[in-house]
């Protein structure tokens, strides 16, 4: 089984983004700080700075480029300097001049970056205390030497409170020198990923193994004439590593003239789960609007199919019925899991695309990535991918049903499904579990903890359903899941099963507990079964380890 992505998804549905000088929830005029204002507190723009690269979700269009703050009448003889908060985990922030006792900026909070402050050349420091605190500040810059008539961007990075020199707090002051560009925009790009390994940039997403920036590492820079980019599309930027792409974003259109500074901030789930804090592009034009852009969404595919042979699925447009258009071929040949010993083959592909709502027609697998020109086995009109999530699709029931059964057969189906599973303090180690019943023959069911007795987790699950979508807590010990028939007293199946702490599980009921012969490439074994997917958050944080399936077979009873 392979994943392809073949063509371009950008472009379809929702997922053009535009973005002159504005970003959603943002005036598409900001102000200009005032005259006798050091400097202005932009807060948080409207859905920025909280969630690992919100806004753009409806950004404002513009083919005007914002205008840089005007300097002032004596600029040849101040420099101006602004602060981007871009450590996550620091919390809101005041900053001083250091040693003095009004803050230069107040309660300039993660994701966003204060107005101009006009200084006079010289060296000089800061003082960062958390907002409203007083006594010894947090943290005292370096200092930073201003040459008059420049202008300066000064980036908070890293870990506050670290001691390890790898990923510690710091400030990174970059002097500005956008090269003049009309027609397009000029982006410097910033890795300030406290925990984030060096990477490549890849515009366009297009060439994993020759990137345009080769290599970016941690608290680097691209350089203060910043890098080309078009300021009138969309773009698709990957991230690379070791010829491969570990995770991509769609960019908003930056606008012809404006220059950016983009950051890649926020922590890697080896260290922070947290989505508040996840790992991101921070976007900052030269007035100061500022917003994260998400990476692309992933959907991960399970084949619970039954009675169905390995499949290609093909995306493009929404629509009902199949569409000649959809040829982007986004899973290849995923077939039914098959266990043999303590291995299992099959039953998941995962995939990163575009943000948007697209069309899915599923395929018979066929060699090659080109779409069969006949119809495909089923279609799913409709299937919407937001920025930053994570979907599961689950291919469910039976390509041939037979009504004769009892409860009769469900028709072959997709169940769409988006990753919400939590940690809490109270459970931190807890593994979770989502139940699906996706078995095409079975009625509604109660699963539950087999020891002495039997301990419900689960109760009157119907066909097709699914529980909570945070996840309910199990235990991180070996225990036996039993499956019965909802309010009954007898079990159906049971299954081993062994969670390490923390682990979060899709447990999908499958197969049929009536299984009928295989037909032609339909799997030989259909026995009521668990898939269990092994979700990994850290996906879309930066490629932090692939979700993978295991398929449990029921013990004897």
């Amino acid at each position: 089984m392979a994943l392809r992505l073949h063509g371009s998804l950008a472009g379809m549905g929702a997922v053009m983004f535009a973005l002159g000088g504005a970003l959603a929830g943002c005036s598409d005029d900001p102000a200009t700080p005032p005259a006798d204002a050091a400097v202005t507190d932009l807060g948080t723009p409207g859905d920025t700075g909280t969630d690992a690269g919100t806004a753009t979700d409806t950004p404002v269009a513009t083919d005007t480029p914002v205008a840089t703050d005007a300097p002032p009448a004596d600029a040849g003889a101040r420099a101006r300097l602004r602060v981007i908060h871009a450590a996550p985990g620091a919390g809101n922030v005041d900053i001083y001049a250091a040693g003095a006792t009004t803050a230069a900026a107040s309660n300039v909070a993660y994701g966003t970056a204060t107005g101009y402050l006009e200084l006079p050349p010289g060296p000089i420091a800061f003082d960062i205390r958390a907002a409203g605190a007083s006594g010894a500040p947090a943290f005292t810059t370096p200092m930073v030497a201003l040459a008059a008539g420049r202008s300066y961007t000064v980036i908070a990075a890293g870990r506050l409170g670290s001691t390890d020199g790898a990923d510690r707090f710091r400030v990174l002051p970059l002097e500005e020198g956008f090269a003049a560009d009309a027609a397009g925009a000029r982006v410097r790009i910033v890795h300030a990923g406290s925990d984030a390994p060096t990477v490549g940039v890849d515009v366009g997403n297009d060439s994993p193994a020759a990137p345009e920036v080769a290599s970016l590492a941690r608290f680097a820079d691209t350089g203060a004439a910043g890098v080309a980019l078009p300021g009138n599309a969309a773009l698709q930027v990957g991230l690379t590593a070791g010829g491969a792409t570990v995770t991509a974003f769609t960019t908003p259109q930056l606008g012809a003239g404006n220059q950016w500074f983009v950051i890649a901030t926020g922590l890697l789930p080896s260290t922070d789960t947290a989505v508040d804090n996840g790992f991101g592009l921070l976007a900052v034009n030269q007035s100061g609007t500022a917003a994260f852009i998400k990476q692309n969404p992933r959907v991960h595919v399970v084949h619970a199919g039954a009675d169905a042979p390995a499949v290609d699925l093909f995306a493009g447009p929404a629509g009902e019925g199949p569409n000649a258009a959809r040829t982007v071929q986004i899973v290849d040949n995923l077939s039914y899991p098959v266990r043999a010993g303590a291995s299992t083959t099959g039953g998941l592909a995962s995939a990163q695309v575009p943000p948007g709502t697209y069309g899915i027609d599923i395929f018979p697998y066929a060699a090659g990535s080109a779409r069969p020109s006949g119809a495909p086995a089923f279609t799913v009109p409709s299937l919407a991918l937001a920025p930053g999530r994570q979907y599961v699709a689950i291919a469910a029931y039976f390509l041939a049903p037979q009504a004769a059964q009892t409860p009769p057969d469900s028709a072959f189906t997709v169940l769409p499904l988006e990753y919400a599973m939590t940690s809490d303090a109270a459970a931190a180690t807890a593994p979770r579990i989502v139940a699906v019943h996706a078995s095409g023959d079975a009625p509604p069911v109660d699963l539950g903890v087999q020891g002495a007795t039997f301990t419900p987790v689960f109760t009157n699950v119907a066909r097709g359903a699914s529980s909570p979508a945070a996840g309910t807590t199990v235990p991180a010990d070996p225990f036996t899941l039993a499956v019965r028939a909802a309010g009954g007293t007898a079990n159906a199946a049971t299954f081993a099963v062994d969670l390490d702490a923390n682990q979060r599980v899709f447990v999908i009921a499958s197969g049929a507990l009536t299984p009928r012969a295989a037909a032609g490439s339909a799997p030989a074994d259909q026995a009521f079964n668990l898939s269990a997917v092994f979700a990994n958050p850290g996906t879309v944080q930066l490629g932090a380890g692939a979700w993978s399936l295991a398929r449990i077979n029921p013990l004897a009873l």
